[in-house]
């Protein structure tokens, strides 16, 4: 079933068989999840006439992933991956209770992996004391913000 809006521009919703999709043209067959959407949505009722980015989604109160009672803005049960590549940014391993950085097999409660100057740690006072952590294993302080 194709449902059009009244002023005839071709978008709305389609129905098929339990698979719902919302904004479909009826170009586009039958969507491929129980609820898909084709545009932006909002989810909330501060949301409800604000536009959400294009393709995107903007949600009001807290997020559960792998919850159902999230208490934060977004809470995450289970493994956490951010990045882009196979190789995440950050990583965190709910088995071990691991975080790694640069690496998806976290050895250690932090586990930093990268080339360089792995860790670098400014102070914001007068007398500022910098630690920098090398990749070598080689330890610097100094006492001022300068490299």
């Amino acid at each position: 079933m194709y449902l059009n809006p009244a002023d005839g521009s071709g978008s709305g919703t389609t129905y098929n068989d339990g698979l719902l999709g919302v904004g479909a043209t009826s170009s586009q067959g039958t969507p491929g999840s129980k609820l898909a959407v084709n545009g932006n949505a909002a989810i909330g009722s501060s949301y409800f006439q604000t536009a959400a980015p294009t393709d995107g989604m903007i949600i009001q109160g807290n997020v559960g992933i792998g919850t159902t009672s999230p208490a934060s803005t977004l809470d995450v049960w289970g493994d956490l991956r951010v990045g882009t590549s196979s190789t995440p940014a950050l990583f965190t391993d709910v088995s071990s209770g691991n975080v790694g950085i640069g690496t998806a097999a976290p050895g250690a409660l932090l586990d930093i992996t990268g080339a360089g100057e792995l860790v670098h740690i400014n102070g914001t006072g007068t007398n500022n004391s910098i630690l920098r952590l090398q990749d070598d294993g080689s330890i610097f302080r100094t006492e001022s913000a300068g490299k």
